[in-house]
């Protein structure tokens, strides 16, 4: 992870791994309640969950107040998925995605006369930023049939309708998504 410390004391970061595996960086921030920061410091925190401490970058305020940045990233829901766990579905590039609530599991598959064919069991989603496109998402699925695993980089834009925009940014399109070209999602009752 890169923290940005901008001029007005807010504080971004960007998933630097995830983004070079992917082959694409964006901003994932700014981390909202973390604000007047001043400068970054390394320290340790707990882990009630594992029961051990862990290294993290705390971002310290004008007061002196220190934010634990990792926790504070890991606390933010930017894509608000737990709202959006359904299944979308795409007539035009006759794919289908299904985002779940046991994150980071994501499905997709072929879908054909009102009919969903898994692709694989094993697929993931990892949010990677926002810009003017939506949200930058890595695609990830390991296909079985060829022994390795496939990632696709989109921005996705939901709608108040009831679905997605979707736009291939790069890597191999899982999702039969053309170049340069936004696809419509829609949402199922499934």
């Amino acid at each position: 992870m890169c923290f940005l410390l901008t001029e007005d004391g807010n504080v971004e970061y960007i998933d630097v791994i995830s983004g070079a595996q992917c082959g694409t960086m964006a901003n994932g921030g700014p981390l909202y309640g973390v604000n007047e920061i001043v400068k970054f410091e390394i320290g340790t925190a707990y882990d009630a969950d594992f029961e051990a401490e862990y290294t993290t970058v705390y971002a310290v305020s004008r007061n002196n107040e220190k934010f634990n940045l990792v926790e504070a990233m890991h606390n933010a829901d930017p894509m608000e998925l737990s709202s959006l766990t359904r299944s979308y579905v795409s007539d035009y590039t006759g794919t289908w995605f299904e985002i779940c609530e046991d994150q980071p599991n994501f499905y997709i598959g072929e879908y054909r006369n009102e009919n969903r064919e898994p692709a694989t069991w094993d697929s993931g989603i990892t949010y990677l930023g926002m810009d003017h496109r939506g949200w930058i998402c890595s695609i990830s699925l390991y296909r079985m049939d060829l022994g390795r695993a496939q990632r696709e980089t989109v921005a996705m834009m939901p709608t108040d309708y009831g679905g997605f925009y979707v736009r291939h940014i790069g890597g191999e399109s899982l999702l039969n998504l053309p170049k340069d070209e936004s696809v419509w999602f829609e949402m199922t009752n499934e």
